[in-house]
């Protein structure tokens, strides 16, 4: 029923429809050390068949890292490097979102939503480096960089929900559409031996776009059994820039960076359908799934070197899950589950070159990167006692077509 990928479990998830009529609101302030502040508001009506709800916040934070690390190498000489990271960061982010839902009839209701976001960042970090090489030679280097972050969010989110009866009988249909622009830069400025050797500025953009559909039905049969299925489809783009230029010591001019420079689209399209029945014999109860997921990746980068790369990943899955549970005696009860599932490589390691800030750490993506598959295996007891539950469980994954380097 849910998405296949990630390992993480779920646990009971209940939602309740308030009745709570008229007006009702709530303010919560937060007050930390470095400063940190933050205060958000929840305000709702609800009267006969509508009810809407206003939220809205904001906070402001200052951090402080420091980072030291020693690090020793042989490469035919022995040689030491030392080095001391000091960053401190600056942001404020703001959000808005406001709702309504109307309840059309006792069996049917429409929602429509909507939220704004926005956070901007600023961040100062100063890097010491000590440098022991052969005979003892020592280098100093210090990298210091500023930079800066602003990012913008939209998300509008509607509903339908209908009971065909008082049974359980329920359909649920959803649409979120989902915006968000970031731009990223940085000035990096760099001393070796206390003399100028190397500036970059960074100017990073980054455009997403993402639509998801969902629609689940349910349908008990009988007192003690329940058939479930549904259908979601996730579309997702990325539309990356980031331009590098650099100065050095050596030239009387400022160029780009054109192997680090780039351009790139990221598409992901996922569709998802999922059947699965629950149901129970005599003291034994169950619940069978399968999902079948299909993924389409398709990655198109160019570099202002003129390296073009191009990939386009289709893969089909079916992901099995298995619950059960035997109970023994009241509030005693054995469970045994199983459950397949995907890891996808995030389009952040996928696009090459998406990341430039120091030339001792550059990270490259790797375009052939392919999903691994997990295999799950629970088995454990519950026993609750009043008002104490314990559940001790042993868990297996095997963990199978690691990511291809």
């Amino acid at each position: 029923k849910f998405e296949a990928s990630g390992t993480a479990g779920i646990l009971n998830i209940i939602l309740k429809k308030s009745k709570k009529t008229g007006f009702n609101g709530s303010v919560i302030g937060t007050l930390g050390y470095l400063p940190q502040t933050n205060l958000n508001t929840n305000l709702s009506w609800r009267k006969g068949n509508v009810s809407w709800f206003l939220n809205g916040g904001g906070g402001y934070r200052e951090s402080k890292n420091t980072n030291r690390n020693n690090a020793y190498l042989s490469t035919g000489d022995f040689r030491e490097t030392h080095n001391e990271s000091i960053s401190k960061s600056k942001n404020d982010n703001y959000n808005a979102s406001g709702g309504l839902l109307i309840d059309l009839t006792e069996k049917t209701s429409i929602n429509a939503s909507g939220t704004v976001r926005t956070f901007n960042g600023q961040n100062v970090g100063n890097i010491d480096y000590v440098n022991y090489g052969f005979n003892n030679a020592i280098t100093t280097r210090n990298r210091t960089s500023t930079g800066n972050n602003d990012n913008l969010a939209f998300q509008g989110d509607f509903g339908l929900d209908h009971k065909f009866d008082d049974k359980g009988q329920i359909l649920a249909v959803s649409l979120s559409l989902q915006s968000n622009r970031s731009n990223n830069g940085s000035d990096i400025y760099q001393t070796q031996n206390n003399l100028f050797d190397l500036e970059n500025i960074i100017d990073q953009k980054t455009r997403n776009k993402t639509l998801i559909g969902k629609a689940d039905y349910e349908l008990p049969i009988g007192e003690n059994s329940k058939l479930e299925a549904g259908y979601r489809i996730d579309i997702n783009t990325n539309n990356y820039q980031n331009i590098i230029t650099q100065s050095t010591s050596t030239l009387p001019f400022t160029l780009y960076l054109e192997d680090y420079s780039y351009r790139a689209k990221y598409e992901e399209m996922f569709n998802a359908g999922y059947v699965q029945f629950k149901s129970k014999i005599g003291k034994l109860a169950y619940q069978l799934g399968i999902r079948n997921e299909n993924s389409r990746i398709d990655i198109d980068y160019l570099s202002f070197a003129g390296d073009a790369k191009k990939s386009v990943k289709n893969y089909n899955n079916l992901f099995p899950s298995v619950f059960l549970s035997y109970e023994i005696s009241k509030d005693n009860q054995f469970l045994m589950n199983y459950s397949r599932r995907i890891d996808r490589p995030r389009s952040y390691f996928l696009i090459p070159n998406p990341s430039y800030s120091d030339n001792q750490n550059i990270f490259d993506g790797n375009i052939d990167l392919n999903p691994s598959y997990v295999d799950s295996y629970e088995l454990g007891y519950s026993i609750s006692k009043r008002k104490f539950t314990i559940k001790p469980t042993l868990y297996f994954r095997d963990q199978t077509d690691d990511v291809k380097i």
